[in-house]
């Protein structure tokens, strides 16, 4: 099974950013949550808050809790494309993934 690094990912969804694409992504939200500091401006779906409906993460919060992000196309490279062309693996329910920490 073939996938991006965080590396490889990273510059991608920078450059997403630059250009005002909207992008999605799922992080741990209660980790370390800092609404005064930090270099990304991150969309606040949950309605109006603080810094004007946007929650601000540094690029190390980012490292730490970012586990999932969707990014248009266009701003892929084809040999990581190529990469949807594998078989899809169905995780499981209980795959840490989902679990809620203890």
């Amino acid at each position: 099974m073939e996938y991006l690094t965080e590396d490889e990912l990273k510059p991608l969804a920078i450059e997403s950013i630059k250009a005002s694409t909207a992008m999605y992504f799922s992080c741990d939200v209660a980790k370390f949550l800092n609404r005064e500091n930090g270099t990304l401006n991150i969309e606040n779906s949950w309605g109006n808050g603080a810094n004007n409906r946007h929650l601000i993460a540094t690029d190390k919060w980012m490292d730490e809790y970012l586990f999932r992000v969707v990014i248009n196309k266009k701003y892929v490279p084809k040999k990581y494309l190529d990469m949807l062309k594998q078989k899809p693996i169905m995780l499981p329910a209980w795959d840490p993934l989902f679990v809620d920490e203890q």
